[in-house]
């Protein structure tokens, strides 16, 4: 894999993750440890090309909608109807679709000052923290 210009990491990342997933022939676990990264990351990758595939087809089909609508109107026949995405189903990054991870619950602060206290270092003979 070499680089040219106007290609990113996120690129040559892509490309580096598809070309183990071909040369494993779609085995996670050994793509994961060719690539030195765990299974959940690389699964998580490969969920997030997946979403990018998937907008970049939808795009092109509304374009390609567009383009035959442009045609027919030149030519006087009746238009395809296009179906037009609201704003908010079209997300401004992929990382709009990343999967929020669950967060571990926060402790109520009696809890907090509890746990606080009990991990504080002692003073230690003469007035000083211990060592």
């Amino acid at each position: 894999m070499r680089w040219i210009p106007g290609t990113t990491i996120a690129d040559l990342e892509k490309m580096a993750i598809l070309d183990a997933m071909k040369f494993y022939e779609g085995r996670r676990n050994d793509a994961a440890e060719a690539l030195g990264i765990s299974v959940r990351t690389l699964y998580n990758k490969l969920e997030e090309y997946a979403k990018e595939d998937e907008l970049k087809a939808e795009r092109e089909n509304q374009e390609t909608l567009r383009r035959e609508n442009w045609l027919r109107e030149q030519r006087g026949q009746p238009l395809l109807e296009i179906d037009q995405p609201t704003r908010s189903d079209v997300p401004d990054t992929i990382d709009d679709y990343a999967v929020s991870l669950p967060r571990r619950p926060q402790a109520a602060p009696a809890e907090i000052q509890a746990d606080d206290s009990s991990s504080s270092p002692q003073k230690a003979v003469g007035g000083r923290r211990g060592r």
